[in-house]
């Protein structure tokens, strides 16, 4: 299985953050731009592609069967970034965040 690192960069302001809304209410507000995407297949150099029309075309260029998705808030924000904005379901997720329950 092929490791592809992944993070997004959003919109953000003072009134328009996860922060003040719930990730899935951000992910899908009209307002919410997916700005920038850093992408990096295996050990090849990471590329980072802007714009949504060029974020879609990037991600949509790679076969996911085969792939494992790997980001920082994979569990609860970039996942639902690239399976509800942008259609992408990789063989796994893979998140390097620790979640502490105290």
């Amino acid at each position: 299985m092929t490791p592809v690192y992944i993070d997004f960069e959003t919109y953000w302001s003072t009134t328009h953050s996860l922060t003040r809304m719930p990730p899935t209410e951000y992910v899908m507000h009209p307002d919410t731009e997916i700005q920038a995407v850093a992408i990096k297949v295996a050990n090849f150099p990471t590329d980072v592609f802007f714009g949504e029309d060029k974020i879609q075309h990037a991600l949509n260029c790679m076969d996911w069967s085969d792939k494992i998705a790997i980001g920082h808030n994979m569990s609860g924000f970039d996942s639902m970034i690239l399976a509800w904005r942008f259609g992408i379901k990789p063989k796994m997720w893979g998140c390097t965040q620790e979640h502490v329950r105290l």
